[in-house]
């Protein structure tokens, strides 16, 4: 599986994967990627909800699939954006409030 397919497929599961694991305490954050969302990119909609780990932030980033700049909304933890590789994740931001446009 070429990498970026598998990194699609990484993203989907860590979705999936922190969505089982929510508390009606934690940040909230877009869950998304324009990819299947239209509305991700500049404006999530309210259905695109997902409630995050212990001390996980709300990241933003794209990603080149299949020749398509592709914008990915979900939680992350600490510091996401600094140990990710910015060839891959690109324009990766993180931020800390409920329902923060990262």
């Amino acid at each position: 599986m070429p990498g970026q397919d598998r990194f699609f497929v990484y993203t989907i599961f860590l979705v999936v994967a922190l969505s089982i694991f929510h508390s009606c305490e934690a940040l909230k954050c877009y869950n998304c990627n324009s990819l299947i969302s239209a509305t991700c990119g500049k404006w999530p909609i309210s259905s695109e909800v997902l409630s995050c780990l212990p001390n996980n932030v709300c990241v933003s980033y794209y990603i080149d699939y299949l020749s398509k700049k592709v914008n990915v909304r979900s939680c992350g933890y600490r510091d996401f954006c600094k140990y990710t590789n910015p060839t891959i994740n690109q324009n990766c931001k993180e931020c800390n409030t409920d329902l923060c446009k990262a």
